[in-house]
């Protein structure tokens, strides 16, 4: 059974296809101003544009065969942080934490508001979109580098402090 949602920011649709009939329930993504007491905030080093759920609790995680998801992102959120397009990434919440592991996010578009992106994900959970691990370590090597200068000054060894004392 093949189904299509669609939504507004930063979930625009979600296309799922899964194994079992199940007319109770569907998936129904929040954008969340706050996470539930379970769940851990990303540490203040990752650049967060939304934090959204998708739950749909009649449908078992794995009964789904696939799911894609359509999100968006205002391009102005991406402009000020000096982003490209292809430096977002979606992370899902486990057990475990957070993790990109099982998630693949493609960039296929833009208007002049937002730019869009698919991404495809095992099953339905708590859900971060972020700017990229790779940019921030290269843009924070970037800062270090421009604020760290090198001591040029010897290092002296003992024998030169001390140089007439014997061991």
């Amino acid at each position: 059974i093949y189904k299509t949602i669609y939504f507004s920011e930063p979930v625009k649709s979600i296309e799922f296809e899964i194994s079992q009939n199940v007319w109770t329930g569907r998936p129904f993504p929040q954008r969340l101003n706050e996470l539930p007491l379970a769940v851990s905030y990303l540490d203040n080093s990752r650049n967060v544009y939304s934090y959204f759920s998708i739950l749909a609790p009649k449908i078992n995680k794995s009964n789904i065969i696939s799911a894609e998801l359509k999100i968006s992102v205002k391009r102005e959120w991406m402009e000020k942080r000096g982003m490209a397009s292809d430096e977002v990434e979606l992370l899902m919440y486990e057990e475990n934490g957070w993790t990109d592991s099982e998630i693949k996010v493609e960039y296929f578009g833009e208007n002049s508001e937002e730019y869009f992106y698919l991404a495809e994900v095992p099953y339905f959970s708590y859900f971060a979109v972020v700017e990229k691990k790779e940019k921030l370590a290269a843009s924070n090597l970037a800062k270090n580098d421009a604020e760290t200068t090198i001591n040029e000054t010897p290092i002296e060894t003992a024998e030169e402090i001390y140089p007439d004392e014997e061991e």
